[in-house]
């Protein structure tokens, strides 16, 4: 073979392996580049076009706002006598997944439960052995249980105070006061009717958090997470603010004489066997509203049933209460006097095709007697003398075919027809 071919040859097959290489590594400087600049861009996208954004999502889950709402403030009687209270209870919960020996865990909980004459509630095995990541065991433990549940097993259980709603004397008067909803509002009564003014005022509180959500604390705060609710462990807020309570309210009411309007309604319900009993007491002098009850044979444990009040809700015929308004009309515009006298017709009279009757027959008469003896007949020919047109005004400014103005939810407007028809 020929030496010189031969170097040539094989200087060409070095010089064609060093240009593969050098093309080798432009493609993968190529490449390289390609996508360095593409991940420079994207992380100049992230520090600064788009850091609001992210700052944020970090934020929201960096940080938290808790509303308090403030304490539903007291009912009372016009005596100063409560009726309904919102009572301080504390609720207790746990995270499942975080306990280790959760049979432990429920045995220390129930002895606990044991030494303050308790009884663990019945579902909470159940309860400590789900899945779930978040158990509520209990919404009605007292204070001091709460406190030494939370020192024994502070880190596996939080507790946060409620405030619950109580009614001392239980059902009496129950469709004046009304009751509140799972959510702590007013539903009915002057529970509904004072709603805002009872409950206060949100507060709301800012507050860090870990990866895991639970709140950060501040050894130097005084303020301790427990007072907030959803439940969290007794952790500590900053910049807490005082929230704002609700207001007291004193009702005209006097138990004392509700407590014996609702006796004796619910014996003439049996001894009458009627389906309602209903009725109202006012200070004639100043109108306010002493006493008003309701009994129905309705099914007691219809809640709905129990919380109507049929003095306002419903509309019934005046009768025979509508006597003394008429003769009160009649006095003012001068038709009769106090001892002009009527024939009553001995108990029944013909008005063209109708024929009026009187319960109790009686002659002549004054209007006095004519009040005493409820005499459908004279009270007929005294509407007459006022004639339709002041009847139905003075009957219309006196409020009749509109409310009467209590501070009660759900009242009824009567039914008054149109005079001028």
């Amino acid at each position: 073979m020929d030496l010189n071919k031969f170097q040539k040859k094989t200087t060409k097959t070095k010089s064609s392996v060093q240009s593969l290489k050098i093309g080798r590594l432009y493609i993968i400087f190529t490449i390289f580049l390609f996508f360095g600049s593409i991940l420079s861009y994207r992380l100049v996208n992230l520090c600064f076009d788009d850091r609001y954004n992210w700052k944020k999502i970090a934020n929201s889950q960096h940080q938290t706002e808790i509303s308090i709402q403030g304490i539903r403030r007291q009912i009372s009687d016009r005596n100063g006598k409560v009726l309904a209270i919102s009572n301080e209870v504390f609720d207790l919960g746990c995270h499942p997944e975080s306990i280790q020996d959760k049979n432990g865990f429920y045995n220390q909980l129930s002895d606990l439960y044991s030494n303050h004459g308790r009884t663990i509630p019945s579902d909470a095995y159940d309860k400590i052995n789900s899945s779930k990541k978040y158990v509520n065991l209990d919404k009605s433990l007292n204070e001091d249980l709460a406190k030494e549940i939370k020192v024994k097993l502070a880190s596996l259980v939080e507790i946060s105070p409620e405030y619950k709603r109580v009614y001392p004397h239980s059902n009496l008067a129950l469709d004046i006061i009304g009751r509140v909803g799972t959510d702590g509002d007013g539903i009915s009564g002057f529970e509904l009717s004072f709603n805002d003014r009872l409950k206060g005022s949100k507060t709301t509180l800012s507050s860090g958090r870990d990866a895991k959500g639970r709140l950060i604390t501040k050894s130097d705060n005084s303020t301790i997470i427990a007072m907030i609710n959803p439940p969290s462990s007794s952790m500590e807020l900053d910049n807490i603010e005082e929230s704002k309570n609700g207001e007291s309210i004193n009702l005209s009411l006097d138990l004392r004489i509700q407590e014996i309007i609702e006796e004796e309604f619910q014996k003439g319900l049996i001894e009458s066997r009627a389906s309602n009993v209903f009725g109202i007491i006012v200070d004639a002098h100043t109108g306010e509203v002493l006493s008003m009850s309701n009994k129905s044979n309705t099914d007691v444990t219809d809640p709905i049933a129990l919380l109507k009040n049929k003095v306002i809700q419903d509309n019934f015929e005046p009768g025979s209460t509508l006597k003394p308004i008429i003769a009160a009309i009649a006095l003012q515009y001068g038709v009769i006097s106090p001892s002009e006298k009527i024939d009553c017709e001995n108990g029944k009279w013909r008005v063209k095709s109708a024929i009026i009757n009187d319960v109790h027959p009686i002659g002549i008469a004054n209007i006095r007697d004519i009040l005493v003896r409820s005499s459908n007949i004279c009270m007929s020919k005294i509407g007459l003398r006022i004639g339709k047109n002041r009847l139905g005004q003075s009957l219309s400014d006196l409020g009749f075919g509109g409310k009467s103005g209590l501070e009660l939810p759900g009242e009824a407007v009567g039914i008054f027809r149109n005079f001028k028809n």
